[in-house]
């Protein structure tokens, strides 16, 4: 049988692809005697089939008579690559693990800003960041001229208030008085003395929520750098699967 729809660059294509990808197999000891009858009939009907096995015998006496010689290359084993697929998990974990360490990226009114403005503002928690603890420390940059702070946090729309005062730029919320399991926060900074009031005052917008959100926001609010890598590492760990799949599919 001659088949010419969409035939290849010898004029045919396989008539069964389902026997055709296993013609390789034709002279693999201990074949099932069922496999081999079944490519039998196969090739008995497909020229493109009966063409490629009359090549590789053409091509393996070529060999024999020392006609051909094959390059390393040309007689590797097909290539099996578990390295990529490690690479891409162990890229994938790493990047994980540092979207959930490293400080997040806060966003201001000009952009993203990761606490080096110049301007006096708070450091941790950064503004718009989901914290998962309830009693986080507040650090914001230390004011010129200021001999303490006054410190206050309240929920909006909520009953939490707390407020302190330190003579450092940094105050950890106490656990007798914790955060709220759910709800949205903000953190007012007011030097001392009075008189920078209002030319220097410092406030920050947060949450805090479930590990669902926590890791979503911090996925979102990580270096672009450390996105591109976990993205690398998804896309090695799938092809290094795709590709151990199809190795094993050709040896079985």
């Amino acid at each position: 049988m001659i088949e010419k729809t969409n035939p290849g660059r010898d004029g045919f294509v396989c008539v069964d692809p389902k026997w055709g990808d296993q013609l390789g197999r034709y002279n693999e000891a201990g074949l099932d005697s069922r496999i081999r009858k079944g490519l039998d009939d196969h090739l008995f009907i497909c020229d493109a089939c009966q063409l490629a096995r009359a090549s590789e015998a053409a091509l393996a006496t070529a060999i024999q008579a020392g006609q051909v010689k094959l390059t390393p290359a040309a007689r590797a084993r097909p290539v099996h690559l578990p390295w990529l697929q490690w690479g891409g998990a162990g890229a994938v974990a790493a990047s994980l693990m540092l979207m959930l360490i490293m400080p997040p990226t806060g966003r201001q009114a000009g952009g993203l800003r990761r606490g080096d403005s110049a301007d006096p503002h708070f450091q941790r928690p950064v503004e718009g960041e989901v914290l998962r603890t309830d009693a986080p420390e507040l650090k914001w940059s230390a004011i010129p001229g200021a001999t303490s702070y006054k410190v206050q946090v309240s929920e909006v729309g909520g009953p939490y208030q707390w407020s302190a005062a330190t003579d450092e730029p940094a105050i950890t919320i106490p656990a007798d008085q914790p955060l709220p399991d759910d709800g949205i926060f903000r953190g007012v900074v007011q030097p001392v003395p009075a008189d920078l009031a209002g030319v220097a005052d410092v406030s920050v917008a947060f949450s805090r929520s479930g590990w669902r959100e926590f890791a979503v926001y911090r996925a979102g609010a990580s270096p672009l750098w450390l996105r591109v890598l976990s993205m690398l590492g998804l896309a090695g760990l799938v092809v290094g699967l795709g590709l151990q799949t199809r190795h094993n599919a050709i040896r079985g």
